[in-house]
């Protein structure tokens, strides 16, 4: 295997008996078997970026070399857009606020709505997301999700889900791996911070 920082010998000759390519005529089939058998270690230990990106048959020795591509966290491994939603006046096609909304509702009717108006109108409404500003720091979500610059990028849905469910954040859009121009990956995530709490 080419490529690998992470993966053990162990696995890649289990890979290779469990897929028939030891002792048997080397056939790209058996080679493809091999390299599901390697994503699917990577996948159960977290490395869900990680697999085989290739391989070379060597007709003159019957053996295979397989390229694996293991990508690492960039030097920011955690990047955080923070946004809210807000609603848009479907009479003008502009952003606007739930409250200003309603009260130009009620001054049109002349009268206060019900709350059963309200929520059917409130439920209608298209939104969309703006920029906002968050206090959230990104190294400390990374450090939650055990994730360091030059470290595999590995990723642990407790650890994540752990976050989502904090109250840190009241709505999460994404939470995505991209990878950056240097090859690295950093996971951004699109998000609302929840409001301050206060005792």
């Amino acid at each position: 295997v080419h490529g690998s920082d992470i993966l053990p010998d162990s696995v890649v000759r289990a890979a290779g008996q469990r897929s028939g390519m030891i002792g048997s005529v080397m056939e790209p089939s058996r080679v493809n078997e091999c390299a599901k058998h390697i994503k699917k270690w990577y996948m159960q230990r977290g490395y869900v970026l990680h697999s085989v990106k290739g391989a070379t048959l060597h007709v003159d020795n019957g053996t295979a070399t397989l390229t694996v591509q293991e990508p690492i966290l960039s030097s920011m491994p955690v990047d955080i857009q923070f946004a809210k939603e807000v609603p848009i006046d479907p009479e003008t096609g502009q952003t606007t606020t739930l409250r200003r909304y309603r009260e130009k509702l009620e001054r049109r009717k002349a009268r206060a709505l019900t709350r059963d108006e309200w929520m059917s109108v409130k439920n209608s409404l298209n939104t969309t997301l703006i920029e906002a500003e968050g206090r959230t720091n990104p190294n400390k979500i990374s450090k939650r999700l055990d994730m360091y610059p030059g470290d595999h990028f590995r990723w642990n849905s407790q650890r994540w889900l752990n976050i989502a469910q904090s109250g840190i954040f009241s709505k999460i859009w994404r939470a995505s791996p991209v990878q950056m121009s240097d090859g690295t990956v950093q996971l951004q995530v699109l998000a609302q911070e929840a409001p301050p709490r206060n005792l």
